[in-house]
C-alpha cells in the first residue's frame, strides 16, 4: 500500500468539474433546507400520522385550477381541496370523516392558521400563500393522539 500524496491543483480542478456536473444532473431541491427544519421543528411525537393516499386535480369552469388532497390515519380520513383565490392566494376547504367539529391547525414555515370544524366535519382556510404545509387535528379528549399529515406544497 502506499501512501497517499497531497492534493494539487488539477485534483481541485477535477473535484470542482465533478462537482458541477453533479450540481447540473441532480441539483439540490430548491425548498430541502426550509423543508428539513420544518420537519425537526415538528412536535409530532404523540400524534398519529395521516399518510397521503390520494392526489388529483379537479376539472373546474374557466381557468381556476383546484387540487384535492386526501389523507387516511388509522381513526380519521381528511379531505382538502385546493383552489386559487386570486392574487397568488389559495382557499383551503376541508372535510374529516368521521365528522366532528374538531380544531384543525394549517402549520407553515412562516406561521399557524387554526380554525374548527363544524359538527359535519368541514374546515376553511380562506386564504394562503402558496407554499410547504401541513395540518394537524387536535382531539376534545388529552389522552387520544393527534393527526397530522406529512408535509406537502399547497
Amino acid at each position: 500500500m502506499s501512501e497517499s500524496q497531497p492534493l494539487d491543483a488539477a485534483d481541485f480542478d477535477l473535484l470542482d468539474q465533478i462537482r458541477d456536473l453533479h450540481e447540473t444532473v441532480d441539483p439540490m431541491p430548491a425548498d430541502l433546507v426550509e423543508r428539513s427544519l420544518f420537519a425537526l421543528a415538528s412536535r409530532q411525537l404523540a400524534a398519529e400520522i395521516a399518510r397521503l393516499q390520494a392526489e388529483q386535480p379537479v376539472a373546474a369552469r374557466s381557468t381556476e385550477h383546484t387540487r384535492t388532497l386526501t389523507f387516511e390515519a388509522h381513526s380519521l380520513t381528511i379531505m382538502v381541496t385546493l383552489t386559487e383565490a386570486g392574487r397568488g392566494r389559495l382557499r383551503v376547504d376541508g372535510w374529516l370523516a368521521p365528522a366532528a367539529p374538531l380544531r384543525v391547525e394549517l402549520r407553515r414555515a412562516t406561521g399557524s392558521q387554526i380554525t374548527t370544524a363544524d359538527e359535519a366535519g368541514r374546515f376553511a382556510f380562506p386564504e394562503i400563500e402558496p407554499g410547504l404545509g401541513q395540518l394537524l387535528v387536535f382531539r376534545d379528549h388529552p389522552h387520544e393522539p393527534w393527526i397530522v399529515t406529512p408535509a406537502v406544497a399547497l
